[in-house]
């Protein structure tokens, strides 16, 4: 079922009238989308796989605040509506589900962005990977996206695998190209070990093998806000194009 422009414009009316506050006008459109998706479940509560507790209305009302930043919650929450779009709305209209996306759980990054290899946990990401998709889901996607959260920025990293590469979209307008640098290698390099090592064990040697994919910086819409970096990834998640690289 569609939900009507109108009837999203007046649940955000009466959500934030109720709270006293209006979504800034950055994030108004994101915030329309959450909701719309919210309202596409049928819930105005669901407990994330990864998570033991709700996300709600108040929750995504306190996120989307001015100097507020996206939460763990929301990112997670929007990857398994995404999802849930990807296999109920292509599949009512005929379309395959396979060879779409697959967001990454957020603690199944946390796990494999742990310093030091006495504290990664291949059994545990595997758990974690498992509840997210099947070794088939896997293997047939041809875009996984890996949000990841340091040093209080959100960061969206996608395992593209139409160019073989590792696309890196960050919302901040770097001023020094050397902080960049400084910033994602080492995340990059952890990451694709780990990944690659998880990948080959979860799909027993069918995956593509990524320990030598580079990562190039992809061109993409910047935060023009200091807190807004989780709703352009937001953004990125739903709009990315693998094939072109951009954001459509």
């Amino acid at each position: 079922m569609r939900i009507s422009d109108g009837i999203v414009d007046l649940l955000t009316e009466e959500i934030f009238t109720r709270t006293g506050s209006l979504p800034s006008s950055q994030n108004g459109d994101v915030y329309r989308t959450l909701c719309t998706k919210l309202l596409r479940c049928g819930k105005l509560f669901c407990t994330s796989i990864m998570y033991p507790h709700s996300i709600g209305w108040e929750s995504i009302r306190q996120g989307f605040a001015d100097n507020e930043m996206a939460s763990n919650d929301h990112l997670d929450f929007f990857a398994l509506c995404l999802m849930d779009d990807d296999k109920t709305f292509r599949k009512n209209n005929h379309q395959s589900t396979q060879g779409f996306r697959i967001v990454l759980p957020l603690n199944f990054i946390l796990n494999i962005m742990e310093p030091g290899d006495e504290n990664f946990n291949l059994d545990y990401a595997l758990k974690m990977l498992r509840m997210r998709c099947t070794p088939n889901d896997l293997n047939s996607a041809y875009v996984i996206f890996i949000p990841v959260f340091r040093n209080k920025h959100w960061t969206v990293y996608v395992l593209n695998r139409v160019h073989g590469q590792i696309d890196i979209l960050d919302p901040l307008d770097w001023s020094q190209k050397d902080d960049q640098h400084r910033y994602h290698i080492p995340i990059s390099e952890v990451m694709r070990s780990r990944l690659d090592r998880i990948f080959q064990s979860f799909t027993n040697g069918a995956f593509d093998r990524i320990f030598d994919w580079t990562f190039p910086y992809v061109k993409v819409p910047k935060q023009q806000g200091e807190h807004d970096c989780g709703f352009f990834c937001i953004h990125y998640m739903e709009h990315y194009n693998p094939f072109t690289r951009h954001a459509e």
